[in-house]
């Protein structure tokens, strides 16, 4: 069993699956602030359509306008805009929650008495402030009720040269957000696999420091005169800095290109990003667990990613891939040294994982949605070598499947019944005891509010 790879999935995924990993939402106070329904931007709700992509990449401005200092807004002087008109404040609150019926009686940790799935423990909330602060200058912050820092927390400066030419974002923000299918687009109760692996398999988990984070950054993008060619060139820290904290002082560059036609959209993007930042655990032939501290001047871990995304839309139904190729390399030997000597050494090849979801949501009516997903995740083969000894890490593949049926007796109001089928071999179902557990089949019971 890999320890190396225990330890960096347990800590990647409690990071993942409790903090980043919040879902997309609908924000009523656009619906509020132009008098539209939510299904003006949103198809299969939280997924965009063409009319919302254009609404996000307008600056949140409807398309073919610049009205930022003029829809909804109380002029306090002649430099001043605020969304504050009467019952307009420009903030919507986003409760999820839900609860697992029925599950195995034992995972990857042993006993599961949490009756909460995946990333939601309890009833949580979200805070979602987002409006135009001039003509063609937006804002974006969310928060997560309860949380420390906030998940996002951006300026948008759009329309620069000519409509749609190039916009600028400044700020903590998501990098995959321009994506056709982003990592916070999922329909379905969990974050998807692809990017995220499964929550309840540890060993499918993302590798490396991959871009699907929120992180600080900036970024050019555009779709020049709103037609069909989207692009995106980004700067970012490539360690998921929101706050005050210590950084490895590489960045991490993303580029992206996008085409979107009537019916059929696809994307098309690569991450790359070096770093010191991980520490890393190996055992010795002796059995003893020896730490292998990243150090900030030696830039010796390197993560490239490769995510393409394809949607198609009709009325009725939307159809999402997305695939996601990832490489992560210790790029040099690392060791832990006693003065000028070496005492312990670590090396590995390159760690690959290949993933892909496809999942097809039908819009029986406004009320009425039902959708099928699966999702396969595989991490190859790799060796790693402590102290001269080189040990064989075998492969690992993840299959999941899903079947939800959700209700919205109101549009801003969603009840969900979601049966999850594990499909995962006895290799990828080890727990933390190095013992088999069994395969994760739940039923998830979810219900979510935008206010």
């Amino acid at each position: 069993m890999n320890f190396l790879r225990n330890i960096l999935v347990v800590l990647s995924a409690a990071a993942v699956f409790l903090v980043a990993a919040s879902p997309a939402w609908a924000m009523p106070n656009f619906s509020r602030k132009y008098a539209v329904p939510c299904a003006t931007c949103h198809s299969a709700w939280p997924k965009l359509n063409d009319v919302g992509v254009k609404f996000k990449l307008n600056g949140y401005q409807l398309p073919d306008s610049q009205d930022g200092d003029e829809a909804s807004k109380l002029p306090l002087t002649d430099s001043l805009f605020l969304d504050v008109a009467p019952a307009n404040p420009p903030i919507s609150i986003i409760m999820y929650s839900g609860a697992i019926l029925m599950q195995p009686g034992n995972g990857y940790r042993g006993l599961q008495e949490d009756k909460f799935f995946c990333c939601v423990q309890g009833s949580e909330a979200n805070l979602e402030v987002a409006g135009s602060a001039a003509a063609n200058i937006a804002y974006r912050i969310s928060m997560p009720w309860g949380q420390p820092n906030i998940s996002q927390g951006y300026l948008r400066f759009v329309n620069l040269f000519s409509p749609g030419m190039l916009g600028v974002d400044l700020g903590l923000m998501n990098v995959v957000d321009n994506d056709v299918v982003s990592d916070k687009d999922s329909w379905f109760a969990d974050p998807l696999p692809a990017y995220w692996g499964s929550a309840y398999h540890p060993l499918s988990s993302s590798i490396g420091l991959g871009s699907h984070i929120s992180d600080t950054g900036g970024r050019l993008y555009g779709r020049p005169g709103y037609g069909m060619f989207t692009y995106e060139l980004g700067v970012f820290t490539g360690a998921g800095i929101a706050d005050k904290q210590e950084d490895d002082n590489a960045q991490a560059y993303t580029l992206m290109g996008r085409v979107d036609t009537e019916s059929i959209s696809f994307s098309l993007r690569h991450w790359g990003n070096k770093s010191a930042w991980v520490d890393m655990e190996g055992t010795t032939a002796s059995g003893e667990n020896v730490v292998f501290a990243a150090n900030s001047s030696e830039l010796d871990e390197k993560t490239d990613q490769l995510i393409f995304g394809l949607r198609y839309a009709d009325p009725k139904f939307v159809v999402d891939l997305v695939a996601d190729r990832t490489t992560y390399s210790l790029t040099q030997q690392r060791s832990v040294m006693d003065g000028e000597t070496v005492v312990h050494s670590l090396e590995m090849s390159p760690q690959n994982r290949t993933a892909f979801s496809l999942g097809l949501t039908y819009i029986f009516n406004q009320w009425t949605e039902c959708g099928i997903a699966a999702s396969v995740i595989n991490s190859e083969q790799y060796t790693r070598t402590v102290d001269g000894a080189e040990e064989q890490i075998d492969a690992v593949s993840t299959t999941v499947g899903r079947l939800r049926f959700t209700f919205s007796p109101a549009i801003n109001m969603r009840i969900a019944l979601e049966a999850q089928a594990d499909m995962t071999g006895t290799e990828g179902r080890i727990g933390a005891d190095g013992e088999e557990y069994d395969a994760q089949n739940k039923v998830v019971l979810q219900w979510q509010l935008a206010l």
